[in-house]
């Protein structure tokens, strides 16, 4: 357990400075807008990109992430910010909303983390709120390449940056080992990797049931397209406490 909080502390050590560039493009800010009421806690909520959205409303807003780091950056959004680990929530009240933006579970490789993660979001969730899941997924198509590599150029400070990502995945694990590379042409690149897993939808129904949690929406993209497996290129979930039989 403790190796695993290392290793995710050394990759976003290296990528914080990129972080917020990296993710500014990604067009969800009014998707995770609309959940910005009553009491909402965002898991791995990193630099706090997210949760400034959550908290431009009168939500009040509980960040939790396991990255010191990554919390004194997202000390401008107007949110109570704690070091903590999603497998093991220290907080006794419930929410109205549970957000996990950029899948932070895809952190968590093995089953039991994974369950664990699972069953404190069930135990802080208020029994008519809302927990809202951005899944890591890729489409069939894309999950039959075991290497998957992109590159595409942001800015950070003013400054042009050249990001190379690189994911080698096992299907038969649903793991990866993804490799970032930043270079801004002035020096020695920035390299970080972590390891990651993502879902499948047969992960993704027997989990949510074992931790009695039902769906209420699968979606395809940021503005709410209906979720199709072929074609989609995001798996966005949002569910509810099941009913107490």
């Amino acid at each position: 357990m403790a190796d695993l909080i290392q290793e995710v502390r050394r990759y976003y050590h290296t990528v914080a400075p990129f972080l917020e560039a990296e993710l500014a493009d990604r067009g969800d800010e009014q998707f995770w807008r609309q959940y910005g009421a009553g009491q909402v806690l965002e898991l791995g909520c990193g630099s706090g990109r997210v949760t400034r959205l959550l908290a431009e409303t009168d939500a009040r807003v509980t960040g939790i992430d396991v990255c010191p780091e990554l919390l004194d950056r997202a000390r401008s959004a107007h949110a109570w910010l704690v070091l903590a680990d999603m497998r093991r929530l220290p907080l006794a009240r419930t929410f109205d909303s549970i957000v996990a933006a950029d899948d932070p579970f895809s952190h968590l490789t093995e089953d039991e983390d994974r369950a664990h993660a699972l069953t404190e979001v069930r135990r802080c969730l208020a029994e008519d709120g809302r927990f809202i899941l951005d899944a890591l997924w890729f489409p069939p198509a894309e999950e039959q390449r075991s290497h998957h590599q992109t590159e595409r150029d942001v800015s950070v400070n003013g400054l042009p940056v050249r990001v190379t990502e690189h994911w080698s995945c096992d299907r038969a694990t649903h793991c990866c080992t993804t490799e970032y590379e930043y270079d801004a042409g002035d020096g020695p690149a920035e390299r970080a990797s972590f390891r990651a897993r993502y879902w499948t939808t047969d992960e993704v129904r027997q989990r949510f049931a074992a931790a009695d949690l039902r769906f209420i929406s699968w979606w395809g993209s940021y503005d709410r397209e209906p979720w199709h497996e072929d074609r989609s290129q995001h798996l966005i979930l949002e569910a509810a406490p099941a009913p107490q039989l």
